[in-house]
This record gives C-alpha cells, sequence and structure tokens, in this order.
C-alpha cells in the first residue's frame, strides 16, 4: 500500500504497473506483470494525480477505481464501501475518507447507488487537460 505520495515520477510508473515490454524490461522480466496483467493509466490523468497532494488512502482507492474501470473498459463501477475496503485492505471508514478527497480534487465522481451499491466514475481521460488548465490558472 502506498503510505505517501512523495515518490519519483519513475516509481509511480512502476507503482502503477504502466505498460512495458516484458522482453525488454529487466524490470518486468520475470516478474509475473507480462500480458494483460496491468492497467492502463493516462498520461494526462497520471500528470494530474501527480500534481495533487493525495493522501497514501485517496492514492490507493483511486488506483483501485482506476482498476476496476479503465482496466475494465468501462466508464464507471458499482461497489460498496466494505467491498472497496475488503479489497484494498483498508476500513470503510478510511476509503469513505479517501473518496470525499478524491470527490473535493475532482477526480472521482459519485453517480448515485443502487442496490446498496455506489457508482463510481473516474474523470474521463479526455477531460484531463482541460481540467489541468483550471488548476493552472
Amino acid at each position: 500500500m502506498l503510505a505517501s505520495s512523495n515518490f519519483t515520477l519513475t516509481e509511480a510508473w512502476l507503482i502503477l504497473g504502466v505498460a512495458r515490454s516484458a522482453e525488454s524490461d529487466p524490470i518486468m522480466k520475470g516478474s509475473g506483470m507480462a500480458g494483460n496483467n496491468f492497467v492502463k493509466i493516462y498520461r494526462d490523468a497520471l500528470d494530474c494525480w501527480l500534481k495533487k497532494r493525495l493522501t497514501g488512502s485517496e492514492w490507493t482507492v483511486l488506483m483501485y477505481l482506476a482498476s476496476q474501470t479503465w482496466g475494465w473498459h468501462r466508464a464507471s463501477t458499482k461497489k460498496s464501501l466494505a467491498e472497496i475496503a475488503n479489497e484494498i485492505g483498508s476500513t470503510r471508514k478510511q476509503v469513505l475518507r479517501a473518496i470525499k478527497g478524491l470527490e473535493k480534487a475532482g477526480l472521482v465522481m459519485f453517480e448515485g447507488e443502487e442496490r446498496r451499491k455506489h457508482v463510481f466514475k473516474l474523470r474521463p481521460p479526455e477531460e484531463y487537460t482541460e481540467f489541468e488548465a483550471k488548476l493552472v490558472t
């Protein structure tokens, strides 16, 4: 789990498991991360996320939601807070706090509830360039 957001861009790429060629990269060779065992993180999104001061819990929840949406080529995911907490090894209270922080930062949108499960959506990749421009001005 990520305890802090104080890491370099190279470390972030490794943590996120950004797609690499297992044959040409000694770090990936024999690591079990070859094939489709990764989540594609869009560069504009990653650049924006790295500029935010996210807590470790926020990073963990954000990566989990990215894996459950972009990792499955979906726009949103339906999960209960308890499900997320169990999956990432956290408490429901920490997950709720992290999601509130991500919503406040404009990175995650809550789209209602269906059968006791919350519908979460990440900011679409094509919006990050425009969103980041608003942060600068």
